[in-house]
């Protein structure tokens, strides 16, 4: 970290053995120490005859030197008096401990520091690596560094974008290229390494200190002459060092950010494969988050990376939508979402097509040879990457004869081209186990838009894509000929099958393809379509064949522009801002503030003109509670309605007037109450089983607890809506095939187990668990998905359903239940 004070760029130095160095510090520590002594004395006594007597050395050290151009704090003229005096009301008292036991201690801990990554500091004043697009002249009297400087803005204005083309066209065009992605590449660094230095403040202060030390003793002659001026140069950089106000060292400083940003914009002249890559990883090591010492996240730049972003967007080729798909995938900030949507939405413009049709083309392929395997020989040995589930990517090896082997075996650890070939398909299926979820919601989204294809190109950007294949296999598509009446197809290896098991035939290039959705078809059809994919074990990646339904209802109709289905119920906020945001809502936290922020959580169906929003509020009045940064925890429904969508002023979309119930489209009703539902069940306190404890019993319970307590309970037992009854059917359909089947029926909302000891009932909405006398029963369900290996289920993703058989299972045999906290409510 640079300090303060002025200081030359580090020159070359002359290499030095460790007992050297260790020399030199401690000499440098000696000579600090008296300087100290009398530091604390002046506190009292005020500046004395030997303070000046030094000063005026430094002085004279200085003078003899040219190059040493320090300001120092020169105590026979005013000013350096009064700077000095400044100095010894802020002195924080520690410079005494700056001796040779903790240089002692410190190179012990920098033995530790050795064995992880260094991390470059970015955060400073000197711009790490910059030499590299140093001496590159760009013209007469013109050079790389300098005219990157000149970038002020966050865009280029023209007369800068004009020079920056005549540059990248000139004769040393692609020497600055080079050096400018040569430098790009510097960028990373090792996480681990940057937290060290986070929770270790002193030992970046100690490194620190060494570096300049010794920049200090080669340039001022000795230790000695070295600790006299850094003591007299303003405001005593080692306790600057030693801040605890220190940023992490990853973080980007403003300058490194601006010649981020300016670099960036200047790649825009080239656009080839290797720029964009240079683009994609630059913006992909600036949106690394680093924990902070007050607590919380920051990214190393957002400057950076937005500029990153834009310039791909710029770019607009096939490669650089992919690398924005490949962003994009990482990415959870609403705020990175719209700037990632604005380039695509730019690109798309510039290629000739729409964002959705550039988002289908730029999902990358991620290396794979065919859909959902990689393969690689290593040795006498083969690693195989395989997609399992949406969620989970394994990576296997086996001999040459085709045995598994469950360890790394010694010949691979061995061979250095192996081990890293092996660890690089290991962080793909890490990159895969990420990307897959993005587009499994990407697909369901098309329940909300009017998609379709040829079926020739659906097969390529779907169906045979080598990572949406994974996706696209497990569903059920329309595909609708001339005449266009649609069958419903499934192709699990690749070849289309209809819910009868048969093979379909005379499936043309053209025929229009779409995705099936239960609400369009027949029941029979539905009803064939379940009992396909459990008699073939198939896992869908979402709920389709066995996908909730929420067709309007009488009372909704009477009211007309709104429902009320889902008010009233209370929210974890942060919880369900950050699920709806996931299902492509537009939500932001409400905040006890005196600023307009009552904006409803709404979602935009651009392809029906439609918006849908929730409209909530904060929970508990007065009594509402708060997090350290001024958001609400807790926020309760309210009413669920529908507006067009209208262009306003200068071209913006804007939601416009309700739209009556009745004339909003059949699936995209059930749709939004669908994600309604989903909201509530997962966030929900009603499904959160320590409530109980914190309500009735809470250390200050007030009127906002009780009302909160009484939710609880009539949750806790409240009649089933579309997702309950949903659960019901299809623990109906699976329950028979268990050991416990005998043990198990079913009310109305209940799945009720006849235990050893006694019978439960689980409510199959809220997953609670009363005994048979109507006495809750807390029982916090592990976070693994415990159920989905004890019983075949026909999709993923619906967890509360995996807890119902979880906890069915275990009351089953509460006889040999041991965990004491369960086993202390059934003695009661």
């Amino acid at each position: 970290m640079e300090a303060p004070s002025a200081r030359r760029a580090p020159g070359r130095r002359k290499a030095s053995g460790p007992a050297d160095i260790d020399g030199k510090l401690e000499a440098w520590i000696d000579a600090w120490q008296p300087l100290i002594a009398e530091l604390e004395a002046a506190r009292w006594a005020g500046i004395t005859a030997g303070l000046r007597a030094r000063s005026r050395a430094a002085q004279a050290i200085v003078a003899a030197n040219p190059a040493l151009d320090w300001p120092l704090m020169n105590l026979d003229k005013r000013q350096g008096e009064a700077e000095f005096r400044r100095v010894l009301g802020s002195l924080g008292g520690w410079g005494s401990e700056f001796n040779r036991a903790w240089l002692a201690r410190m190179r012990q801990d920098d033995a530790y520091w050795q064995e992880v990554p260094a991390t470059e500091d970015w955060s400073g004043a000197w711009v790490p690596n910059a030499r590299i697009l140093s001496g590159l002249p760009c013209g007469e009297q013109e050079y790389l560094r300098g005219f990157l400087w000149s970038l002020r803005g966050a865009k280029p204005s023209g007369k800068w974008a004009a020079r920056a083309r005549e540059i990248a066209s000139g004769r040393n065009g692609r020497r600055i290229r080079r050096a400018i992605i040569d430098w790009l590449e510097t960028l990373p660094v090792a996480k681990v390494s940057s937290e060290l230095v986070r929770n270790r403040p002193d030992l970046l202060c100690f490194r620190s200190f060494r570096r300049y030390a010794l920049e200090d003793i080669e340039r001022t002659g000795s230790p000695e002459a070295a600790a006299l001026l850094a003591f007299f140069t303003p405001p005593f950089p080692l306790w600057t060092y030693w801040s605890w106000g220190l940023r992490d060292p990853a973080i980007l400083s403003e300058g490194a950010a601006r010649l981020v940003r300016a670099a960036a914009w200047m790649l825009t002249n080239w656009r080839d494969e290797e720029v964009v890559a240079a683009l994609r990883k630059s913006a992909e090591a600036t949106l690394m988050r680093v924990a902070m010492r007050g607590g919380g996240v920051e990214y190393r730049s957002l400057l950076a990376a937005n500029t990153c972003i834009l310039a791909l967007g710029e770019i607009a080729s096939p490669e650089a939508v992919q690398a924005l798909g490949r962003i994009k995938l990482g990415i959870r900030d609403e705020r990175l979402s719209k700037q990632i949507a604005a380039a695509m939405e730019a690109a798309a413009a510039r290629a000739g097509m729409t964002v959705e049709d550039l988002e289908e083309l730029s999902a990358p392929d991620l290396g794979l040879g065919e859909v959902g395997v990689k393969s690689l020989r290593l040795g006498d040995f083969s690693a195989t990457l395989r997609v399992v589930s949406t969620t989970r990517v394994d990576v296997a090896l086996a001999r040459s004869d085709g045995r598994p082997v469950k360890t790394v075996p010694a010949a691979i650890k061995a061979d250095k081209e192996s081990r890293a070939a092996l660890k690089e398909l290991k962080e793909l299926g890490k990159t895969l186990a990420q990307a897959l979820p993005v587009h499994r919601q990407r697909i369901e989204s098309l329940y909300l838009a009017k998609r379709s294809w040829p079926l020739a190109v659906w097969r390529e950007r779907f169906l045979d894509h080598p990572v949406v294949g994974t996706i696209a296999r497990r569903l059920i598509w329309n595909v609708a000929g001339p005449g266009g009446e649609a069958r419903s197809f499934l192709w699990p290896d690749g070849a289309p099958i209809n819910s009868r098991g048969r093979r379909a035939a005379g499936l043309r290039d053209d025929d229009i393809v779409t995705l099936w959705h239960p609400l369009d078809a027949r029941q029979e059809d539905v009803a064939l379509w379940r009992a396909f994919l459990m008699e073939r074990k198939l896992v869908q990646p979402f709920k389709q064949a066995h996908r909730e339904v929420y067709p309007l209802t009488d009372a909704e109709r009477a009211i007309g522009l709104y429902s009320n289905r889902f008010a009233g119920h209370i929210l974890r906020q942060h919880q369900s801002v950050a699920l709806a945001r996931r299902r492509g809502w537009r939500a932001t936290l409400r905040i006890c503030a005196d600023v307009p922020n009552d904006q409803p959580t709404h979602v935009r169906m651009r392809d029906y003109g439609l918006a849908a929003e929730l409209w909530t509020e904060a929970a508990g009045g007065i009594d509402a509670e708060v997090t350290d940064t001024g958001a609400y925890v807790f926020i309760s429904t309210d009413r669920v309605r529908f507006r067009r969508l209208t262009t306003g002023a200068e071209g913006r979309e804007e939601l416009g007037e309700p739209v009556p119930l009745e004339a909003v489209p059949p699936r995209l009703f059930s749709e939004v109450m669908r994600d309604v539902d989903l909201f509530i069940g997962v966030a929900s306190i009603g499904n959160d089983p320590y409530w109980t404890d914190r309500g009735a019993d809470a250390e200050h319970p007030n009127q906002w607890r009780n009302t909160a307590r009484i939710y609880w309970e009539q949750h806790a037992n409240a009649p089933l809506v579309a997702s309950g009854e949903n659960r019901r059917e299809i623990l109906a359909e699976i329950i028979p095939s268990l050991a416990i089947a005998e043990r198990c029926s079913f009310s109305d909302r209940h799945l009720v187990v006849r235990g050893n000891l006694r019978t439960y009932r689980i409510h199959l909405g809220s997953a609670n668990v009363f005994r048979d006398d109507d006495v809750y029963l807390c029982i916090v369900p592990r976070s693994g998905p415990e159920a989905w290996d004890t019983a075949f289920f026909p999709f993923e993703g619906d967890r509360l359903l995996s807890v119902i058989l979880s906890k069915a299972l275990m009351l089953a045999s509460d006889d040999r239940i041991t965990d004491p906290s369960i086993l202390s409510q059934l003695r009661k």
